[in-house]
């Protein structure tokens, strides 16, 4: 009887740790899965803000809206 009663405890708590460890690894899993999805289509110019490589006519026309005080801190960043 005692045996079985602690037989018994034991697997609930081992049923307990198994369930706990798949939930904390599916969890971290999704946030570094959630992450790299947002990084990797992105990319950003300091002054001028997320933008797809290789628009050149958006990047002219995101540059003749910066100031001049914008343009040369972006000059600076460039050289």
């Amino acid at each position: 009887m005692r045996a079985g009663v602690l037989m018994g405890g034991c697997l609930a708590v081992l049923f307990a740790l198994i369930t706990s460890v798949v939930m904390v690894v599916d969890v971290v899993s999704q946030s570094e899965r959630a992450a790299a999805q947002g990084i990797a289509p992105a990319s950003c110019d300091a002054m001028i803000g997320p933008t797809n490589p290789g628009d050149r006519q958006a990047g002219a026309a995101a540059a003749s809206k910066l100031d001049d005080e914008q343009l040369r801190t972006v000059q600076q960043i460039i050289a």
